[in-house]
């Protein structure tokens, strides 16, 4: 889209993942990146399987430097366990991105 007001300076592709992460939560995560190069960020949300729309846990992993910020909306068992594997599994979409 380019405007008199706007100039495309660089398109991205976006990439949206889920992952059952219990028995009864689930966590999606999105990203963008550029072409030949790694996402710089994760946004992230974990919910419950049976209320995929009601977020418990958002938030974003920075992957430059490995820091993750998140806010708790709702009470969740096991927060520290749910954290850490987010945490993981951001790491591995990082690590594991393959740059064409």
């Amino acid at each position: 889209m380019e405007t008199n007001q706007f100039e495309l300076v660089q398109r991205s592709i976006t990439e949206i993942l889920s992952e059952s992460i219990s028995e009864t939560h689930q966590a999606i995560y999105s990203f963008n990146y550029e072409n030949g190069q790694q996402p710089k960020a994760i946004s992230f949300y974990v919910s419950a399987k049976a209320e995929p729309n009601d977020k418990l846990i958002t938030g974003s992993y920075f992957a430059e430097i490995g820091q993750l910020d998140f806010k708790i909306s709702k009470p969740i068992p096991n927060l520290g366990a749910t954290i850490d594997h987010v945490t993981a599994s951001c790491k591995t979409i990082v690590d594991g991105f393959e740059v064409e």
